[in-house]
């Protein structure tokens, strides 16, 4: 009987160990990836209740073309539901629209263009006036860099970190 007890014991201790994690070990998920400010205020499209079909076999270029007309560079979302959509025409895809689905074994966009031209012609601005050189070494998980010029930037600013990595190549087929 001594013994059971004994095994009880040992065998709850482990299981009571084996169940913490270390704090410097544990990760707040809700923190992770990235923390879109740059959408905040655009208007979302539930493309579903618009009438947008999900077949396969139905074009739905009139309906795009005709949402995109109408909000423009508002700052749209458009957000589709699971299921296949079929085009026959490139989407044109203004400055501040984002086509958003369900993910990418749900939401299928698949385009019969006869083969010429391009599934999505994207238009968008890029801002290579305001250049800073970052000063510091950048570390992975790292909340912060080091640049000559902070005035150029306000919180929630995307940037595009560019390396000039010419130095590196040491042979002319590189």
């Amino acid at each position: 009987m001594r013994t059971i007890i004994y095994l009880l014991i040992v065998q709850i201790n482990l299981f009571s160990f084996s169940q913490t994690l270390p704090t410097q070990r544990s990760v707040d998920w809700k923190l992770a990836g990235l923390r879109d400010t740059s959408t905040a205020g655009f208007i979302t499209i539930d493309m579903q209740t618009l009438g947008v079909i999900n077949d396969g076999l139905t074009p739905n270029d009139a309906l795009m073309d005709s949402l995109l007309n109408l909000y423009g560079d508002q700052g749209t979302i458009l957000s589709f539901p699971a299921g296949d959509f079929l085009f026959q025409e490139t989407i044109e895809l203004p400055n501040n629209a984002i086509i958003r689905g369900d993910g990418a074994e749900s939401t299928t966009f698949h385009f019969d263009l006869g083969g010429s031209s391009h599934s999505f012609h994207i238009e968008g601005e890029n801002d290579n006036t305001s250049t800073s050189s970052v000063i510091g070494n950048a570390w992975k998980d790292n909340d912060f860099i080091l640049v000559d010029d902070p005035s150029l930037f306000s919180s929630g600013d995307w940037i595009r970190i560019l390396l000039n990595d010419s130095s590196l190549v040491t042979s002319s087929w590189a």
